[in-house]
């Protein structure tokens, strides 16, 4: 004979209610049934970003504003070289409006690009994205690092640099994605194919990592978490 008990956070008398509540405000809905109600989700059978609906998140277009900076998120993978450009209106709300995917390219390259379709925003952009372009890289002619070269292409300076010393990992960065795609105002415009594509499609491997092969390198879903990180860094508490 066996039995079957199923206990919620809600049961435990070690924990605050109140705080069970938050993680309900902050956390998407998925998760936390996962984690909190003791339901039986297997969340790695779905998409990375499984809380993306095109219906909710995909918008015909966005102007941004000239008075507030740009932010543009980076992957440094040379074939393709990629980068994401999003801009915050308000603290809650984020818009990815372009995306850059140079094949066999530096990164002086697609700053070349950046700036020369946004050149009113020179000195006004924000930089964030893989962290490990901060070590020199053998990648960049006389072996320093990208964003060496990003603060002079961009002329950015370190204040302007949202980077963390680490990338978040792939179970803390899914968790973040799927939360601001359900509690915040996240959108991305229809011009940016490639965004779309990888927030709809990409999926996990058994223990969380994104998958990714050769013909289907998912680069700017990495510029996309790395935007929702440097944009949200305090969203989930």
């Amino acid at each position: 004979k066996w039995a079957y008990f199923k206990f919620t956070s809600y049961d435990n008398p070690y924990l605050d209610p109140t705080e069970i509540d938050g993680a309900r405000s902050q956390l998407d809905q998925m998760y936390f049934d996962q984690e909190y109600m003791a339901e039986d989700i297997d969340i790695n059978d779905k998409p990375f970003m499984y809380a993306f609906n095109p219906s909710k998140h995909v918008i015909k277009s966005y102007t941004p504003n000239p008075h507030l900076p740009l932010l543009i998120s980076f992957d440094f993978n040379v074939d393709p070289m990629t980068a994401t450009v999003s801009q915050q209106p308000n603290i809650k709300t984020l818009r990815i409006f372009d995306e850059f995917m140079i094949p066999n390219s530096s990164t002086p390259e697609l700053c070349d690009a950046i700036i020369a379709k946004y050149p009113k925003w020179a000195g006004n952009m924000e930089v964030t994205g893989d962290a490990t372009g901060s070590n020199r890289s053998s990648f960049e002619r006389g072996g320093v690092s990208h964003y060496f070269k990003i603060k002079d292409a961009l002329d950015v300076k370190d204040y302007q640099l949202k980077l963390r010393k680490h990338n978040p990992s792939h179970l803390n960065s899914r968790i973040l994605c799927n939360s601001v795609l359900q509690n915040a105002d996240f959108a991305i415009t229809e011009n940016c194919k490639g965004c779309i594509e990888d927030a709809s499609q990409s999926g996990v491997d058994s223990f969380g990592q994104i998958i990714k092969t050769k013909d289907k390198g998912r680069h700017l879903l990495d510029n996309l978490r790395y935007s929702i990180d440097a944009s949200f860094p305090d969203f989930i508490k």
